[in-house]
């Protein structure tokens, strides 16, 4: 089963139509960056809720793409052979479908391995992708992978773990250039910019994922011609209070294998899945 934003009845008039009656001028009655983008991101899902409501679905699997043209050969030839024993039940014909049947589920082993090898060594990007599309994601987790709790701790502690590992030298190092500009006069500030700007980082964004935010890159471009002055005038407001709002400071985790034979939490690195 899969959730996700069902746009095929989407009509691009008739969400146009409700994206600009809504009040975005309510932005300006709020005094922090943390209000204004929950403001933006709330009217933003409120909209999608209406017009490309969530839905569940179940998927079934594709044709493997491991499965090539000499092994329908040969499975074909395993299907004749099957076909051959229940017309005529000897032991002879017998032997011969099982042995090529044997023959098959070796060979579509060995295909599958290799490719599910070679994705992953030359494209671990696309290794995943092919892993959700053709729906192999691992259901039956063995433990500890049962608890999401305890691999949240284990990613907690690594991080001290690593700094108490840190070689003295390095840690010198590290303090050497905290402490090296204390006598600096000029300080750093953020310059404010432009819808142009903006529009501009959102189109360079290449990842498509979803967030806890619930928006992707695909469904922001919906937005943005439109909200334009109201996102920058909020992107603004967090570059000159130095404030980062409370939706941005969250992301989901994904465990994601550093090997195809991972066993232990030390086999894993989490992914974030940042908010757009």
């Amino acid at each position: 089963l899969r959730t996700y934003r069902d746009f095929s009845n989407f009509s691009y008039n008739n969400f146009l139509t409700d994206l600009l009656s809504s009040n975005w001028d309510d932005i300006y009655s709020f005094n922090s960056a943390n209000e204004m983008i929950f403001f933006i991101n709330s009217q933003c899902n409120s909209l999608l809720d209406k017009h490309a409501p969530y839905r569940t679905s179940r998927f079934t699997k594709p044709p493997a793409p491991w499965l090539t043209s000499n092994l329908k050969k040969i499975m074909k030839l395993r299907d004749r052979a099957l076909i051959k024993y229940k017309q005529n039940k000897t032991e002879q014909n017998w032997t011969e479908y099982k042995e090529m049947r044997n023959f098959v589920n070796r060979s579509v082993k060995v295909e599958k391995k290799a490719y599910l090898q070679h994705k992953f060594k030359t494209d671990p990007k696309s290794f995943w992708a092919s892993m959700k599309h053709l729906n192999l994601k691992n259901k039956n987790l063995l433990c500890p992978f049962e608890d999401v709790n305890t691999i949240n701790e284990f990613f907690i502690n690594i991080i001290p773990n690593l700094s108490d590992k840190l070689d003295t030298n390095i840690k010198n190092v590290l303090d050497k250039y905290k402490t090296r500009h204390t006598n600096v006069v000029e300080c750093f500030e953020f310059s404010q910019v432009d819808s142009v700007r903006v529009n501009t980082i959102i189109s360079k964004l290449k990842s498509n994922a979803i967030g806890v935010d619930g928006l992707n890159v695909k469904m922001l471009e919906l937005f943005f011609p439109h909200i334009s002055d109201y996102f920058t005038f909020a992107i603004n407001k967090c570059l000159s209070s130095g404030e980062f709002p409370d939706i941005w400071k969250d992301a989901n985790i994904h465990p994601i294998p550093k090997t195809c034979s991972s066993s232990d939490l030390v086999d894993f690195r989490p992914i974030s899945i940042l908010p757009i």
